[in-house]
């Protein structure tokens, strides 16, 4: 209605994208070098091989993907989870929760191999919460967790939409598909399960599958390539923030997820355009 058959609309939308990254790390950090970092986003490419650079979001909206609006849904969702300073996980206004879990849905609706990401962070919010509840019916006075419990409910909730993408395609595709048959497909599925179970396998028996390898290698490269040390490190760091012991609970559950995201591109395509919001998240991180 507003710009006809156009992506004007699409680009406007993202746009804003590097507003919502310097309201992420004016959380984080200070003002002086949020800006430092904004300005890096916008025009100097120091990071853009995290996909840290707004021409790339500029260029696949342009030629019309849809990852740019998934990856603008992924900064605002986690602009909307992360809390004010000394504030703790659970202290965002309640709305909050439920925008944040149709952001999440959007992500996935548009990036199906974000699944894996949002179903870990869920999976451990919930068990983070059940612990509070026992932790809580020992000190009722310092924790409510009945309020706890509709937060997460509602970002529950929120997400829930994802349900009727497989209600969708029972009813015009006539099969059970959760998220898209496209899953299935080569070019996006190049490592199948079977190719590493019959590697690993070949190995234990002291043989080497060559092509089997030369598969897994082949797909390994295209999500981080043996000479990316930025990455490497980059990916090590999730891992030392999940067991170091002073960090946040949360930056310890989105650690933990966006491991979980990275482990999708052992079997899955790792081209750069599917990991641009995964690997800009990581480096915040």
């Amino acid at each position: 209605l507003l710009f006809g058959d156009t992506l004007l609309g699409y680009v406007l939308i993202t746009s804003f994208i590097p507003f919502i990254i310097y309201m992420i790390l004016r959380k984080l950090i200070n003002k002086n070098w949020s800006i430092i970092i904004l300005w890096c986003f916008i025009i100097f490419p120091i990071f853009e091989s995290y996909g840290f650079f707004q021409f790339y979001y500029s260029k696949l909206t342009i030629l019309g993907f849809g990852e740019s609006l998934s990856y603008f849904c992924l900064y605002m969702g986690i602009l909307l989870l992360i809390p004010d300073k000394n504030e703790n996980l659970y202290s965002n206004a309640t709305i909050n929760y439920f925008l944040m879990g149709i952001l999440f849905f959007l992500v996935v609706l548009l990036r199906p191999n974000y699944i894996m990401q949002f179903v870990t962070f869920f999976s451990i919010l919930g068990f983070h919460i059940i612990y509070l509840i026992i932790y809580c019916a020992q000190k009722p006075s310092e924790l409510k967790y009945s309020n706890y419990i509709r937060k997460y409910i509602l970002l529950i909730v929120g997400f829930s939409p994802i349900l009727l993408v497989a209600l969708h395609n029972l009813y015009f595709g006539n099969q059970l598909v959760l998220l898209t048959s496209a899953s299935t497909i080569v070019e996006n599925l190049r490592v199948p399960p079977s190719v590493w179970i019959d590697a690993i396998f070949s190995l234990a028996n002291f043989e080497i599958n060559k092509e089997n390898w030369s598969i897994i290698i082949y797909n390994l490269k295209t999500w981080i390539n043996y000479y990316e040390f930025w990455l490497i490190i980059v990916y090590i760091n999730l891992w030392i923030g999940i067991f170091r012991k002073n960090n946040d609970i949360l930056f310890k559950i989105i650690s933990a997820s966006l491991i979980a995201s990275h482990i999708t591109y052992l079997f899955y395509a790792g081209d750069h355009r599917y990991t641009y919001g995964l690997w800009t998240i990581c480096l915040i991180i």
